[in-house]
């Protein structure tokens, strides 16, 4: 990530803030409250990566149960989940 591309993810991050503590109020939400619900947010309009198939069902948002990991496509968000039932443990094995 370049450093104008994290500035500019900063002032987002800040105009975000402010609208939530506007909101739900400063003293209602915890850090990782706020930061989750930026995320929440940055991630509607993203894609998401799923399993196919999987033992159970995934959210499209960053809480979801399979503690998925962000990535960039250029501008866009990519949150790419784990799968529940481990296959990504096991399926670069044998490939070269």
């Amino acid at each position: 990530m370049k450093v104008h591309e994290i500035h500019q993810l900063l002032i987002d991050f800040s105009t975000v803030t402010e609208e939530i503590l506007e909101q739900d109020g400063f003293m209602a939400l915890t850090n990782l409250e706020i930061i989750n619900e930026y995320l929440n947010r940055k991630v509607k309009d993203s894609i998401h990566v799923l399993p196919e198939n999987d033992t159970w069902e995934h959210t499209k948002d960053f809480n979801c149960k399979c503690n998925p990991h962000l990535g960039f496509e250029g501008e866009t968000v990519v949150v790419i989940h784990n799968s529940f039932d481990g296959r990504e443990c096991t399926e670069n094995i044998g490939q070269n």
